[in-house]
């Protein structure tokens, strides 16, 4: 019943709600490899648009691990987009109706929010700052190969032939 208390949900939202998918770029970004694919809109709900970045990384954190969907074809992708589409429209409903206010959400959704924030000034900060040249690496490695090497090792177990007999 829940189930399908969910789905009624998800459909009155979806008659409310501005949806459009851009069949062409779902083919586009699957098509063609070259392409700087992460960029390319997918779709968009109610506005805001929803990146093949946004589809990788929804698929990425997905869980259980066998959830994840394959996006290297159409369907699928076209799948995990009315996930992201029905996702976002609750969380649309949630904000309205402020749902966020009650039983502590609001303390949970501000310390959730810090963290986001948190890292996404640390990436544009730190990581985004950092440039590292592949040559630079070649150069690097070449001079200091001494420091890069690993003696080879192994693990022998022991086997004792007599037996717990003895």
């Amino acid at each position: 019943n829940i189930k399908k208390q969910e789905e009624a949900i998800a459909q009155s939202l979806k008659k409310k709600a501005k949806l459009i998918t851009y069949q062409d770029s779902i083919y586009t970004v699957l098509k063609d490899t070259t392409l700087e694919r992460d960029g390319v809109a997918l779709g968009q709900v109610n506005g805001r648009t929803i990146t093949w970045a946004d589809v990788k990384q929804k698929n990425e954190i997905m869980t259980p691990q066998f959830a994840k969907l394959d996006l290297t074809k159409p369907d699928k992708v076209q799948e995990l987009l009315n996930i992201m589409y029905d996702e976002e429209l609750r969380f649309e409903q949630a904000w309205r109706k402020k749902y966020f206010l009650h039983d502590g959400y609001f303390v949970q959704s501000k310390e959730a929010m810090k963290t986001i924030l948190d890292q996404g000034l640390y990436k544009k900060i730190v990581l985004d700052a950092v440039v590292v040249d592949s040559q630079e690496v070649m150069d690097t490695y070449t001079k200091n190969r001494e420091e890069f090497k690993m003696p080879e090792s192994a693990r022998v177990p022991i086997l004792d032939s007599r037996g717990p007999w003895i």
